[in-house]
């Protein structure tokens, strides 16, 4: 038993698109972190994620780890309010880190803070200001 493969070449297409995949790759042992206020809890995330054991009870950070990291990856965070909002403002805050193809270290951090409101229309601009 067995398959054999006879091919001289892969030919130009498939060494152009192996080029474009491994340019897109800019990093490796990537981790992603999200945190919250008290009040908000991250319910699901999409995207080329790995949930990661935290060993601990801290509902309002969410760690993942993440094999490659590229350029092109894409993510979407779903969360909820598990208790009522009294505070005035809420906190958001990612926390990417990955080592780069020079063996460097990266971390990038963004953090938000919206305003809690029962208005749709006073929550809508807090969101694109």
């Amino acid at each position: 038993g067995g398959v054999l493969v006879l091919n001289e070449d892969f030919g130009k297409l498939f060494c152009r698109n192996l080029d474009t995949v491994l340019s897109r790759v800019c990093g490796r042992h990537g981790s992603f972190e999200l945190h919250t206020s008290s009040s908000i809890v991250v319910t699901r995330v999409i995207g080329p994620l790995q949930q990661a054991a935290t060993g601990s009870d801290d509902v309002t950070t969410s760690r993942c780890t993440m094999g490659g990291v590229c350029s092109d990856a894409c993510y979407t965070i779903y969360f909820e309010h598990a208790e009522d909002l009294v505070e005035d403002h809420v906190y958001f805050q990612a926390a990417i880190s990955y080592i780069n193809r020079q063996n460097q270290s990266v971390t990038r951090v963004i953090t938000r803070r919206l305003e809690t409101t029962g208005n749709m229309e006073t929550f809508a601009r807090s969101v694109h200001d």
